[in-house]
């Protein structure tokens, strides 16, 4: 994450209201002041704006946002900026940055990936 103070940030909360999430955005915060929680659950924060509550199935696009993780990680390379701003760095092993489950969840996925197409190392 390329973040530095100067930097606009926006965190969507989960649908049911995480947490993690939250937290992510406080200590972004202390990063850049312009971070923003966009939620259907506040807790009283000053970075909060308050979204109505909708149906799950509307909030089915979201996922689509790894199209900007994979375009910011395009340009970082593109322009050799993957260093870390040390402000990040020192909030960086506080943010847990993978809800839980992710890592199980993603070994799955693997194994599903390799029983249907083979393993990509034996190739």
């Amino acid at each position: 994450m390329q973040i530095t103070p100067g930097y606009l940030v926006f965190v969507i909360d989960d649908p049911e209201g995480s947490p993690r999430l939250a937290r992510t955005a406080r200590l972004l915060r202390t990063v850049t002041e312009s971070t923003y929680l966009l939620t259907s659950h506040p807790r009283g924060e000053v970075c909060e704006i308050v979204m109505p509550t909708v149906p799950r199935a509307l909030l089915a696009a979201i996922p689509n946002l790894a199209f900007f993780q994979y375009v910011a990680a395009q340009k970082a390379e593109e322009l050799r900026r993957w260093d870390v701003h040390p402000y990040l760095d020192t909030i960086g092993d506080e943010m847990e940055a993978k809800a839980e489950g992710y890592d199980r969840a993603m070994k799955a996925l693997e194994a599903r990936a390799i029983e249907r197409y083979g393993d990509p190392a034996e190739s």
